[in-house]
């Protein structure tokens, strides 16, 4: 069960990580990028949670 569960947590994290990358080229973060310099806070939220998970998966799977 802590394989499917980490194997689960990898996957949510990969999507997380290419819906960031949609989201960082999205209009909306280009104009923001544009005014501030920096992308939208949501983009570096679905950065953040991607990597968490993929990371917190790849550590489940490999300490089996």
């Amino acid at each position: 069960m802590n394989r499917l569960t980490a194997i689960v947590l990898i996957v949510i994290g990969i999507a997380l990580l290419y819906w960031g990358y949609e989201e960082y080229n999205s209009l909306t973060s280009q104009m923001n990028k544009l005014v501030s310099g920096t992308p939208t806070t949501k983009t570096f939220l679905i950065f953040l949670a991607g990597g968490i998970s993929t990371i917190l998966g790849l550590a489940q799977l490999i300490r089996k």
